[in-house]
């Protein structure tokens, strides 16, 4: 059975001021094309579909258009599970609608899908958490499916005390009883989640930048592989943005596909990729990585010199340039302005050189000309519109208390 693993979308994400929609309709696209050549039968999307709980019309537009192509109009099979990013309630509005187009949604961990038959295939059995999938001359398809989880989307109440541990207990548990319940050697068996793993929990890879952690003070910790239950044979992650693998290579494939698009300056330099999933029953899973091009590449640059990094920024074009302008002072509206008419995605970060401005890094304090041209500046830099008086006579307030 041919299967494709894709998760972290965020549709509708922007990068500061710039709208990544037009990237994502291209990597929407190569996704229905990937899954199409490659013969998949089922789509696996494992959270994280938006960017925001109300995402807006045109998210929603590329969403619904994706998954009608993905679902071939209600012919193969898409299961999709709540991330942290997606509202639940957002995700199910359109449940009837979806169902007769071959979308199979949960946006609570214990959400149970009533088995019906589909165009095609079926759902042929169910559990809170757990689906099976019959296709015509295939093996069951048997999916243990966690959407993103916390105390308030179980909707249970745990020890303020031990709430991380008793998140874990709860998770775990409720897996390995589905497992033994649902799994066995005449079937294809599948996890799905949108959760923080690693081989090491202890020292788990670092979450995006911009994301909103899982790991918080009372949700829930960072798991091990080893906390998936017996017989699974291929674990389908989301929420980290970087396509890896974190299970050993005598475990079944643990994989996290990535995002689509890469959404911030510390995924520079990443490859993204989808997931093709050969699994039959009583047999390892085995994977391949498919390339996502039409994202557009994120660069970070320093320079020192105005005429070099100009020249930098018109060598690329077609990228997000994340710039850091080492300055003696301050960084000049004159030579601001250059920069940003020298590129369209360029994103200007200010740097002073505490070194050349004769201050050494153990000076306790110093006097910095111009600090509201650099406050203003930065404002205007992050929020696209100049701070008004108001702002103007708070920093102030907060630059006294510290010099008090």
């Amino acid at each position: 059975m041919i299967i494709l693993h894709t998760a972290d979308w965020h549709l509708g994400k922007r990068l500061e001021t710039h709208s990544r929609l037009p990237e994502q309709k291209r990597v929407m696209d190569e996704i229905v094309q990937h899954a199409d050549h490659s013969g998949a039968e089922v789509i696996l999307i494992a959270g994280d579909v938006f960017d925001q709980y109300q995402p807006g019309n045109e998210a929603d537009e590329l969403y619904f258009s994706t998954i009608t192509r993905l679902s071939r109009h209600g012919r193969r099979p898409v299961v999709i599970i709540a991330g942290n990013h997606d509202s639940p309630d957002h995700l199910l509005a359109p449940e009837a609608l979806a169902r007769e187009m071959g979308i199979i949604t949960l946006g609570y961990p214990r959400q149970e899908i009533t088995p019906y038959q589909g165009n095609g295939w079926a759902v042929s059995r169910s559990a809170p958490g757990f689906v099976e999938i019959a296709i015509p001359d295939r093996p069951p398809l048997r999916i243990i499916a966690t959407p993103y989880a916390n105390a308030i989307r179980l909707r249970t109440a745990l020890d303020p005390e031990q709430r991380e541990e008793a998140l874990q207990d709860l998770l775990t548990h409720h897996w390995d009883a589905l497992a033994r319940d649902y799994f066995d050697a005449d079937g294809c068996n599948l996890f799905m989640g949108h959760l923080y793993m690693a081989s090491d929990p202890y020292h788990p890879e670092p979450e995006p930048d911009d994301e909103k952690p899982i790991l918080y003070s009372g949700g829930i910790p960072a798991l091990p592989v080893s906390a998936l239950p017996a017989g699974v044979q291929y674990a389908a992650l989301g929420h980290l943005h970087r396509t890896h693998r974190i299970s050993g290579k005598h475990e079944p494939p643990v994989v996290y596909s990535g995002s689509p698009v890469s959404y911030s300056f510390a995924e520079a330099g990443q490859t993204k990729h989808v997931v093709i999933i050969d699994v039959q029953p009583n047999h390892p899973a085995s994977y391949q990585y498919l390339p996502l091009t039409g994202g557009l590449p994120l660069i970070r640059h320093k320079s020192r010199d105005i005429d070099e990094a100009t020249a930098f920024l018109a060598d690329h074009q077609d990228a997000y340039i994340e710039l850091t302008m080492v300055c003696a002072e301050y960084l000049s509206s004159e030579w601001k302005n250059r920069l940003e008419s020298a590129h369209p995605r360029v994103l200007i970060i200010p740097e002073i050189d505490v070194l050349e401005n004769g201050l050494t890094a153990n000076a306790p304090s110093f006097q910095l000309d111009h600090l509201d041209d650099v406050f203003v500046a930065y404002f205007q830099h992050k929020t696209g519109i100049p701070p008004d008086q108001a702002m103007m006579d708070l920093f102030h307030e907060l630059i006294n208390e510290d010099d008090a």
